[in-house]
């Protein structure tokens, strides 16, 4: 993703809260991302979780030992 940010790529990034997680979603709702939907991942059982997006426009990204300390 670095690599991309620096090559001036937008890039989509997900959460994926529990749908049963208010205070999670409502982090995400309130930092105004994207809700897409309801995904379901298999993790020993089935989990729902909402589907966020935010889309990170590029932004310059010093190389590391610029970033200073």
């Amino acid at each position: 993703m670095l690599e991309a940010a620096r090559a001036g790529e937008t890039l989509p990034v997900h959460a994926y809260p529990s749908t049963d997680n208010p205070a999670s979603n409502a982090v995400c709702r309130t930092a105004g991302v994207t809700l897409l939907g309801e995904e379901d991942f298999e993790v020993g059982g089935v989990l729902r979780t909402y589907d966020w997006v935010v889309e990170l426009a590029h932004a310059p990204v010093p190389p590391l030992g610029d970033r200073g300390a």
